[in-house]
């Protein structure tokens, strides 16, 4: 259907013949307005991602063309009108560019180490087993996804592959940098999903959710992006925490 905004539609499955019902259920959809596909952002973006099997040899495109299809003003390298930096692997060039001001959205999903907080698989405690944790999105700074918590089958291509850990969660101070999280073992083990601090002068947005990986066939990887690019260049985007080395 045609749709405004994030609506959950009811898909209905129904076998018979002659009137008589042989098999029957009912599934909820997420449906998203089709304009969500296209960036806001109109800034120049540099997209620089490690090299992996999807671009080696030159079989598939350079991965800031992904990024140009969701209508992005995307490039393959750091230049004077950069107005926003998306990578997996921050290298001390990056760095350096967002402690002298730069924002930076950090695909953290693979398994390397971060240059930040500390970040781990998602096994043992934080295994995300269904009946004992539930991930959830903060309210108020995903504009499109604004859906309930906690998440469920809509984000099965996009859930994150670890935590970050180490954070002070308690203190309430940094509690509105926490724009994404979990919570395991009936309101035990909290830890963070996503969570935006300040880098030198710069801000940084750090998630462990799969989007880059989804990005190429899950529209809620694609309007997730657009959501955390929006915030992150915002003025609502004001980190307490932060990363001092």
């Amino acid at each position: 259907p045609a749709v405004q905004s994030a609506t959950e539609a009811v898909l209905n499955l129904y076998a018979g013949a002659d009137g008589v019902a042989l098999a029957q259920n009912e599934a909820s959809v997420l449906v998203l307005p089709s304009a969500w596909r296209q960036a806001a952002y109109g800034g120049a973006v540099a997209v620089l991602m490690q090299p992996t099997k999807l671009g080696e040899a030159g079989s598939f495109p350079p991965p800031h063309t992904l990024f140009e299809a969701l209508g992005y003003a995307a490039s393959a390298a750091l230049t004077p009108d950069t107005g926003l930096l998306i990578t997996d692997h921050p290298t001390a060039e990056m760095l350096d560019w967002v402690r002298a001001g730069g924002d930076m959205l950090y695909l953290s999903s693979r398994k390397a180490g971060s240059p930040f907080f500390w970040q781990q698989g998602r096994g043992g405690v934080y295994g995300g087993n269904w009946i004992t944790s539930f991930s959830w999105l903060r309210p108020g700074v995903y504009r499109r996804l604004q859906v309930s918590s906690p998440l469920s089958l809509p984000f099965l291509d996009v859930m994150p592959t670890g935590v970050i850990l180490g954070l002070p969660l308690t203190d309430a101070a940094i509690q509105p940098d926490l724009l994404a999280g979990q919570i395991t073992g009936w309101v035990q083990h909290p830890a963070a999903h996503t969570v935006q601090f300040r880098y030198g002068q710069g801000r940084v947005i750090m998630t462990t959710f799969g989007v880059l990986e989804a990005l190429a066939f899950q529209p809620v990887a694609a309007v997730l992006l657009h959501d955390l690019v929006d915030h992150l260049i915002s003025d609502a985007c004001q980190p307490v925490l932060r990363a001092n080395y």
